[in-house]
């Protein structure tokens, strides 16, 4: 690499990053990354080469078929995601809404667990049940809208979160020294705090 494409490197993500090593099994190469991303793969070809993501996002013949559609709510219950939030289609030919099907969130999102995670939808689905559907972190019920936390060095899942905790960790750069720290600071602003009351 030249030291002009080094600089346009880490130009664009902020500094440098780390190298890693494809996954592809027979690939082998390294590449640069910036230090808090997921990918795992040198290229799109390497990825979509990947024997265990294209089972992964290759579709099924089962059908995600609603029922019990909450319109209000916007729930369902999907013949093989189970209970789950839905969404209007999108509609190229310019039919109402009236008329338009609804679509399984979970099925939806499944492909992208399978693109950035290398996991299917009954490991998502039975990590969270195995938490009682409740965040990693706060243990508050996770209703509908929960993501998968990973370490951005490794790649490595790590568990489910709410959306607070999943952002304070990511604010805090997963630094267990800041998240100490803001801690002591609470403790320490907690007593005067609860002298002005």
């Amino acid at each position: 690499m030249r030291r002009g494409e080094l600089t346009a490197i880490q130009g664009r993500h902020g500094g440098g990053g780390e190298m890693r090593l494809c996954k592809r099994d027979d690939c082998g190469k390294r590449f640069n990354v910036p230090a808090s991303s997921n990918k795992r793969y040198c290229s799109p070809g390497c990825r979509w080469a990947c024997p265990e993501l294209r089972k992964l996002l290759k579709p099924t013949s089962a059908k995600h078929r609603l029922s019990d559609v909450d319109e209000v709510a916007r729930t369902a219950n999907c013949a093989i995601c189970g209970p789950t939030p839905i969404r209007r289609r999108k509609s190229s030919s310019g039919r109402s809404d009236a008329q338009m099907g609804w679509r399984c969130r979970t099925a939806e999102r499944a492909r992208e667990w399978a693109r950035q995670y290398g996991l299917d939808a009954a490991t998502v689905l039975e990590m969270l049940e195995g938490q009682q559907r409740a965040c990693a972190i706060c243990g508050r019920h996770i209703a509908e809208r929960f993501y998968i936390d990973h370490c951005h060095a490794t790649g490595v899942v790590r568990g489910i979160l709410c959306s607070n905790c999943n952002t304070a960790l990511g604010l805090l750069g997963e630094d267990v020294t800041r998240m100490e720290a803001a801690i002591a600071y609470l403790n320490r602003t907690r007593a005067t705090w609860s002298d002005v009351q």
